[in-house]
C-alpha cells in the first residue's frame, strides 16, 4: 500500500509538469547527477508541489520516502517511476491506484470495505443524480452538495463529480472553471484511513490537474483509541517508547468512531455545525499540523453516496468456545484496537446512534444510512449500496410496536422518502451478483429522495432486477438510461416493465407497494411473470400457467405464527451459560431430551444426509440438563418439544426437505427450529405443504437471498410466513393431508432445485392439489410450468447445472 501512494503521486507528478514550475519525472532526472531519480530530487519535487497545492496527495508520500534509506530509495524509485509512467494518462478517467489500494487493506476482512467497481459507481451516480435540474445554470452546480462519509478511494465520489461535470458540460457550461470552488465546498469525502483520503482527493483533483485550490473537503476521522499528547503537540511515549493512550477519569480509554460521530447532534437535539479541530483533521493545500474548521452541518447535503462497511456488530459462536468469535466487535477490531476500546467504542457507537434507526443489530450498515438521513437535505438523495438483507432481514415485535435491525431502515425510508428505487441481480455465479468487488454475497443498491417538509410519501418502491452487473462504464451510463424509463414506463402498484437495451432485455422493474413493518422481497428474480405469481400467491390466489387471471384458484393461507409456537434461538436453548442444557452429539432411544440439530450436507453426516431427504427424519443429537436447571428444562420442554422441525437456513440446490418430521418429540437446535401446532395431524399437513412447490415457493420469496442457491429465515421472522391454514381444512382434507404425508414420508426427494424432474415432490404437488384443496386434474399439469420456472430462477440453482435448462 505504501509503494501505491508513492507511485500515485509520481503518476501525479507527471500530469502536474509544467504547472507554476512544478518538474516531470524527466526534468527531474535532468536536475541530478548522473540523470537518476534519487530520494533527495523526489522529495525536493513534491515540495515543489506541496508549495503550490495538493497536500492531501504529496504529504503522505513524502512521509513515507523520508523513511526508506538512500540507496534502497533509489532502485524502488526508478521501478515506481516506470510504473508511474505507464498509468498516469489513465489516472484522470479510471480509479487505477483505488482499485490496488482495495486489494491490500490489512483490516479490509474486519472493515468489510468492499471496493466498489467502477461500472457500479457510475450506474449509481446516474440513477441517484436527477436530471430534470437547471445545470446550464452555474450556481446550481456550485450548490450542489455531494458526499461519501465512508470513501474508501474515491471511486463513488469521482463517479458522483464526474455525473454533475457532465450535466453541466452537456447543457453548455464549462465545470472546469468551477473546479476550485467544487472542491473547497462541495466535494465531502471521509474515511479512517489515511490513504484512503488521499487516494480520493487525488482522484478529484485529477479532473482538472492545473487547477489550484486552497483547501478540500477530504476528512481524516480518527478511529481506535486516542493517544496521550503533551504540551508540545508531541504524543507520549512509555519507557519501552510505545505511546500512551489517553484515559478518562475513571481509567477507561478515550475513543473515536470514524464518521459515526456526525451523529453526535442527535442525543442533545442541537445542529453541531462544526466538528471541532480536535476531533478530526482535514486535510487543506498546504500542510499545517493543525485542525481545519470545516462545516458539516446537517441536512446540508444534496447527495450522500456511499458503499458502507458491512461489518456486523458480533459473532457468535457456541458455549465452551469463548461465547463469541474473535474479533468480539468486529465493526471497531481493526488498527490494533483492544478488547477494552472495542468495547467502549460500541458503547459510544449506541450512544450516538440512540435516536436514529441504528440499534446495533445490523451492524454498520444501518448506522451509515442514519449519518447519511442526518446529512442529507429535503429534496436531495441517499444512495447506498446495502447487503440484500437491508431488504429482507429484520424484525418487528407487535407487543411492543418495536421495529428492530434493517425492518427501522425500511420503515424510515417507507416514511420520510419517494421515488425509492432498488436495483439488484440475479445471476447464478456469486461474482457477478454483486456492486461490490470480492464480497462473496450479493447486494444491492438503494436510491431515494428525502421528501421535503409537509410532503407525504407515496409508498410505493420501484423494484430493478437487472441479470447481470453492466460491465462497463458506458453499459452502465446506457442501463441507467433504460432504467429510468422503465421506471416511467411503470407508476402504478403491481405493475412491471422490461428494462431494454435496444432489443435486449437485461432485466425488468416492478412497482411494489410498501407497509409499514413488512419486508420488501421483490429482489434478485429473473422472472416477472414468477415474482407476479409468488405476489398472488400470498394473497390465497393461484394463478397458475396457461389459464387466464379470471380462472384463479384459492387458497386457505394463513401465517406461521397463528398455527404453531416456533422454537427457541438455539443459543437460549444450549449456548448460554444461562442456557437449561447442552448438547450432545448422537441420539439413543434412551435419551430424555432428543434433539434434531444437525444441517447435514453431502460431505459431512452422511447417514444424518441421507434420512434428511425424507420427511421422515430421526434425532441425531440430545439435551443434557446442566446443574440444577431441571425445571427450566422440563419448562421449555412442555413449551416447544414438537414433531414438525423448519429449515431454517434452506440450500435450495442442496436440500431436499424444507421441513421434517421426527417420530418422537423433539427440541430444535440451530438449523432445525421447532413448529409445534399442538396436534399431530397438523404437524403433518404443514410438513406436506413446505415440502411442496408451492410451499417451498412461499418460503423462496420470504427468504433472505443473499447467497445464490441458499434463503435463510430468522427464528423470529418463521411466524410471519404465509402457510396452508390447516386449521380450515376440512375432515375429508386433514385425512387426505395426512394421508399424504404417511404414503410419502419414506421417499427419498430430490434437492429443492431438481423439483421440476422429482418424481416425489411431483407426486405430493398432485396429491395436494387435487385431494387436500380439491383442484382439476389439470392443476398438477399446469403446476408444472410454475415448478421448471422457479428452479430456473439463478437464486435457486446458482452455478449448479441441475436446473431445467438440462
Amino acid at each position: 500500500m505504501a509503494t501505491s501512494i508513492i507511485i500515485n503521486a509520481l503518476a501525479y507528478q507527471q500530469i502536474l509538469d509544467g504547472h507554476q514550475g512544478i518538474q516531470g519525472l524527466a526534468r527531474i532526472r535532468e536536475s541530478t547527477a548522473g540523470g537518476q531519480l534519487t530520494k533527495d530530487a523526489v522529495i525536493a519535487g513534491f515540495d515543489a508541489v506541496l508549495d503550490v497545492n495538493f497536500w492531501p496527495i504529496f504529504h503522505m508520500a513524502k512521509e513515507i520516502l523520508l523513511l526508506i534509506p538512500s540507496g534502497t530509495a533509489h532502485h524502488m524509485l526508478e521501478s515506481m517511476a516506470a510504473t508511474a509512467d505507464g498509468i498516469f494518462p489513465a489516472m484522470q478517467h479510471n480509479d487505477v491506484a483505488g482499485t490496488l489500494f482495495q486489494k491490500l487493506i490489512a483490516d479490509r476482512k474486519t472493515l468489510k470495505a468492499y471496493y466498489t467497481s467502477p461500472a457500479a459507481t457510475t450506474l449509481m451516480a446516474h440513477l441517484s443524480i436527477p436530471e430534470d435540474l437547471d445545470w446550464a445554470n452555474p450556481e446550481i452546480l456550485k450548490a450542489y452538495r455531494i458526499a461519501d462519509y465512508a470513501c474508501g478511494s474515491g471511486g463513488l465520489m469521482f463517479a458522483g463529480y464526474q455525473r454533475v461535470r457532465d450535466l453541466h458540460r452537456l447543457n453548455g457550461g464549462n465545470p472546469d472553471t468551477l473546479h476550485s470552488h467544487l472542491m473547497q465546498e462541495c466535494l465531502t469525502a471521509c474515511d479512517i484511513m489515511p490513504a484512503a483520503v488521499h487516494l480520493t482527493a487525488s482522484l478529484l483533483s485529477s479532473t482538472v490537474p492545473n487547477k489550484p485550490y486552497e483547501g478540500t473537503r477530504c476528512i481524516l476521522f480518527p478511529f481506535g483509541g486516542e493517544h496521550k499528547i503533551n504540551r508540545n503537540g508531541q504524543r507520549v511515549t512509555d519507557r519501552e517508547g510505545n505511546p500512551v493512550k489517553a484515559t478518562t477519569g475513571r481509567g477507561k480509554p478515550i475513543v473515536h468512531v470514524g464518521s459515526i460521530a456526525l451523529l453526535g447532534g442527535l442525543a442533545g437535539g442541537m445542529a453541531q455545525a462544526v466538528l471541532p479541530p480536535e476531533e478530526q483533521a482535514a486535510l487543506g493545500a498546504h500542510g499545517e499540523g493543525k485542525g481545519v474548521y470545516v462545516p458539516m452541518p446537517p441536512f446540508s447535503q444534496s447527495l450522500v453516496i456511499m458503499n458502507p462497511p458491512f461489518t456486523t456488530p458480533t459473532k457468535h459462536a457456541p458455549r465452551g468456545r469463548g461465547g463469541h468469535v474473535d474479533p468480539k466487535n468486529p465493526a471497531f477490531a481493526a488498527f490494533g484496537t483492544t478488547d477494552e476500546e472495542q468495547k467502549e467504542m460500541k458503547k459510544l457507537e449506541r450512544k450516538l446512534g440512540k435516536h436514529s434507526i441504528s440499534d446495533g443489530n445490523a451492524g454498520l450498515g444501518t448506522t451509515f444510512t442514519a449519518i447519511a438521513h442526518r446529512m442529507v437535505q429535503p429534496g436531495g438523495h441517499i444512495a447506498l449500496i446495502l447487503p440484500t438483507a437491508a431488504m429482507m432481514a429484520g424484525s418487528y415485535d407487535a407487543q411492543k410496536d418495536q421495529a428492530y435491525s434493517w425492518q427501522r431502515l425500511r420503515n424510515l425510508l417507507d416514511e420520510e422518502y419517494g421515488q425509492i428505487v432498488v436495483v439488484s441481480v440475479a445471476h447464478p455465479d456469486k461474482k457477478y451478483s454483486a456492486f461490490s468487488a470480492d464480497s462473496n454475497f450479493a447486494d444491492c443498491m438503494v436510491i431515494a429522495r428525502r421528501l421535503s417538509k409537509g410532503k407525504k410519501p407515496d409508498r410505493r418502491v420501484h423494484f430493478v432486477n437487472l441479470r447481470e452487473v453492466p460491465a462497463t462504464k458506458l453499459a452502465a451510463q446506457e442501463t441507467a438510461r433504460a432504467i429510468r424509463a422503465a421506471v416511467a414506463d411503470t407508476p402504478k402498484q403491481d405493475t412491471w416493465s422490461h428494462v431494454r437495451l435496444g432489443d435486449e432485455v437485461v432485466g425488468f422493474v416492478r412497482c411494489d407497494g410498501t407497509r409499514r413493518n413488512h419486508r420488501w422481497t421483490s429482489i434478485r428474480i429473473s422472472d416477472a411473470t414468477l415474482l407476479e405469481r409468488a405476489r398472488k400467491l400470498f394473497c390465497g390466489k393461484l394463478y397458475l400457467p396457461r389459464r387466464g387471471h379470471a380462472n384463479h384458484l384459492s387458497i386457505p393461507l394463513t401465517v406461521v405464527g397463528s398455527l404453531v409456537t416456533v422454537g427457541p434461538l438455539s443459543r437460549d436453548l444450549t449456548e448460554r451459560k444461562t442456557s437449561p442444557f447442552r448438547k450432545r452429539s448422537g441420539h439413543r432411544a434412551t435419551d430424555e431430551y432428543p434433539m434434531l440439530s444437525v444441517h447435514a450436507t453431502s460431505k459431512q453426516h452422511k447417514d444424518i444426509q441421507k434420512t434428511q431427504t425424507c420427511m421422515l427424519t430421526k434425532p441425531d443429537s440430545a439435551c443434557e440438563v446442566t446443574g440444577n436447571r431441571h425445571e427450566v428444562a422440563a419448562q421449555m420442554w412442555g413449551r416447544f418439544a414438537a414433531h414438525l422441525h423448519f429449515n431454517q437456513n434452506f440450500q435450495f440446490n442442496a436440500n431436499a426437505t424444507a421441513a421434517v418430521f421426527t417420530p418422537e418429540l423433539s427440541l430444535g437446535g440451530r438449523t432445525w427450529p421447532t413448529l409445534s401446532a399442538g396436534s399431530r395431524d397438523h404437524e403433518k399437513a404443514l410438513c406436506v405443504w413446505f415440502n411442496s412447490t408451492l410451499g417451498m415457493l412461499v418460503y423462496w420469496l420470504e427468504s433472505y437471498r443473499t447467497q445464490n442457491g441458499r434463503g435463510s429465515l430468522s427464528v423470529t421472522a418463521i411466524p410471519n410466513l404465509p402457510a396452508l391454514d390447516v386449521a380450515k381444512l376440512d375432515e375429508g382434507a386433514m385425512a387426505s393431508a395426512v394421508q399424504i404425508f404417511d404414503t410419502l414420508k419414506e421417499k427419498r426427494l430430490l434437492p429443492a432445485n431438481e423439483a421440476w424432474r422429482d418424481p416425489v415432490r411431483q407426486e405430493l404437488d398432485r396429491l395436494l392439489l387435487t385431494e387436500v384443496l380439491g383442484f382439476d386434474d389439470q392443476a398438477p399439469d399446469d403446476l408444472a410450468v410454475l415448478r421448471r420456472q422457479w428452479c430456473s430462477e439463478p437464486t435457486v440453482s446458482a452455478i449448479k447445472q441441475t436446473g431445467p435448462s438440462d
